[in-house]
């Protein structure tokens, strides 16, 4: 027995404490709406992000993307604005998408985002979208017309010597 070889017995690694695991989350890209892509005031568009869950611990119930500041532009029924995130293990790669509606007036907006684990402890990136809202086309329907407001230069009925050269301006209006 003396040339047999001594295995210690193997030791379980102590438990693992869930509590004691970190949550990290990571932006990796912009899927679509790109920062400063130009959408119409007032209209609807989808933003999505392709991010990582990055830490030590799976995204579960209770995890949370929430509206931290800017713009939140949307209809969210709970303020602040969030959403649930998905179940998502350490490592793993996800897609996050919200419908937004850009603001009615015109401008640049940004509306910044962050992960949130169910005690309501914020992680990981800051994540944002960023676009420029332009005023809406004009309605094709519309009707064209002018309106004469008042001679700017030469009143009405001057006299101007024949072969004279002058220049006549107008303030108009545009009422159609």
């Amino acid at each position: 027995d003396e040339d047999k070889p001594v295995f210690p017995t193997p030791i379980a690694p102590p438990p693992v404490d869930e509590s004691q695991l970190e949550p990290n989350g990571r932006f990796i890209s912009d899927v679509t709406i790109p920062d400063d892509t130009h959408v119409t005031a007032g209209k609807m568009f989808t933003k999505t992000w392709w991010v990582e869950n990055n830490g030590q611990t799976t995204w579960g119930a209770g995890y949370k993307f929430v509206h931290t500041d800017g713009e939140a532009m949307g209809d969210f029924d709970k303020s602040p604005a969030e959403r649930p995130l998905p179940v998502v293990a350490p490592g793993e790669q996800v897609e996050i998408s919200i419908n937004f509606t850009a603001p009615n007036t015109p401008g640049t907006y940004f509306g910044d985002w962050r992960f949130q684990m169910p005690d309501g402890r914020q992680f990981g990136d800051i994540i944002y979208t960023r676009i420029i809202a332009d005023p809406p086309p004009p309605d094709p329907t519309g009707v064209s017309d002018g309106r004469w407001v008042a001679d700017v230069t030469i009143p009405d009925d001057i006299e101007i010597k024949a072969g004279t050269d002058f220049t006549k301006t107008w303030r108009v209006r545009n009422s159609g």
